[in-house]
């Protein structure tokens, strides 16, 4: 990995964070948004993109409003 930056993102469940990363090899730059929809469901989600040819992108907001209308959308999980 040539970089990587992670950071926090509020409102997005549980632990959300979302990473930048620049790898080596062929330029681009690879995104992810990752969370838990909360302490109760133990499975997290996870929205990745690749940006070839580039190594400044930074899609992590594109990618934190789509998980925002994803979590709105999942299931509750199964009573246990």
């Amino acid at each position: 990995m040539k970089s990587a930056s992670v950071r926090p993102l509020e409102s997005l469940g549980v632990g959300a964070f979302a990473e930048v990363q620049v790898p080596e090899g062929p330029p681009q730059t690879v995104t992810f948004v990752v969370w838990q929809p909360s302490h109760h469901v133990h499975r997290g989600w996870v929205l990745s993109l690749a940006q070839a040819g580039t190594t400044t992108a930074d899609h992590s907001a594109e990618l934190f409003r789509l998980a925002q209308s994803i979590h709105l959308r999942l299931p509750d999980p199964p009573e246990t």
